[in-house]
């Protein structure tokens, strides 16, 4: 079960990685966590990797949020301007 959990994992990091540009894709390869191809990672080295994915995937929602935003009030000041 871990060895599916682990491969799931990787796959995850690798998808999304693919998505992403190249600044965000290495900074995303640095938070993920590189297991060995040797043994099944513990299941505690399994939540780690797992909570450390997630939150880095819910600070950059987060940060596309706010740029959404930023570009809203910025589009809305524009229009203000113009009237």
């Amino acid at each position: 079960a871990r060895e599916r959990l682990k491969a799931i994992y990787d796959s995850s990091v690798q998808e999304v990685g693919a998505a992403l540009s190249p600044d965000l894709r290495a900074e995303l390869e640095r938070v993920a966590i590189p297991f060995g191809s040797d043994a099944a990672p513990s299941d505690a080295e399994l939540r780690v990797a797992q909570a450390q994915l997630v939150g880095w995937l819910e600070g950059l929602f987060h940060g596309i949020q706010a740029t959404l935003f930023a570009q809203q009030m910025a589009a809305r000041n524009q229009l203000e301007e113009m009237r």
